[in-house]
């Protein structure tokens, strides 16, 4: 849901969850991923690298960047991809690049685990949910001892995650343009100084006069 929310309040309508390992944990994320997206009506896609791969040593293996590259550019555009966690996102960034698709004006890329060594230091700084993971080997340490001891324990504890820790790879609008997109991450990046809009339209193979009709068209 902070996923979905994340993206949605950002204009993003075509959703994408990343699935590389196929664990059971991992299947659950990207099913509630979906049932969100498309209750609200909007386009979801798997990018099955589970599927495809089939064996185990495969699926843990070295992912066939051609196939990650194919499966990126027949996806509708701009999308919103949540990855299984932040090792998996990187691999999306990755594959974007080699694909010639700009992060995030034309794909936005969500991790989780907020593991900043790889989430700031990421082709694009990456965007993560931090989810409490602190608080998760508190509650195992508790859960184990109350075992070693005897007593019963829930079938299942739930720690709820803090917050998406935003980043560039998601810090964008959703444009379908996409050179509206580039001139809206200038604008923000830049927005402190005295930027003037031919300053953007030079930065852009856009004219002036055509990159306003586009505002005006994408944005308003």
């Amino acid at each position: 849901r902070m996923a979905f929310e994340h993206f949605f309040t950002r204009g993003f309508r075509h959703f994408a969850f990343y699935a590389r390992s196929g664990g059971p944990g991992e299947r659950l994320r990207g099913e509630a991923f979906r049932r969100h997206a498309e209750r609200e009506g909007h386009s979801f896609h798997v990018i099955d690298w589970a599927g495809h791969a089939r064996t185990p040593r495969s699926i843990h293996g070295e992912i066939d960047q051609r196939w990650l590259t194919e499966r990126l550019l027949s996806l509708p555009r701009p999308l919103a991809i949540l990855a299984e966690y932040d090792d998996r996102a990187m691999e999306i960034i990755e594959g974007c690049e080699a694909a010639g698709l700009s992060v995030p004006e034309q794909v936005a890329v969500l991790g989780v685990d907020n593991d900043e060594l790889r989430c700031d230091f990421a082709p694009v700084p990456l965007s993560s949910i931090d989810d409490d993971q602190q608080m998760q080997g508190y509650e195992a340490a508790q859960l184990l001892d109350r075992l070693m001891n005897h007593e019963d324990v829930p079938e299942q504890t739930l720690i709820p995650p803090r917050k998406v820790v935003t980043r560039v790879s998601t810090d964008i609008l959703a444009i379908e343009q996409p050179h509206v997109a580039a001139a809206l991450r200038l604008i923000w990046d830049h927005y402190l100084e005295p930027l003037t809009a031919g300053d953007v339209s030079d930065a852009l193979p856009m004219s002036r006069r055509r990159l306003h009709d586009a505002f005006v068209k994408h944005v308003g």
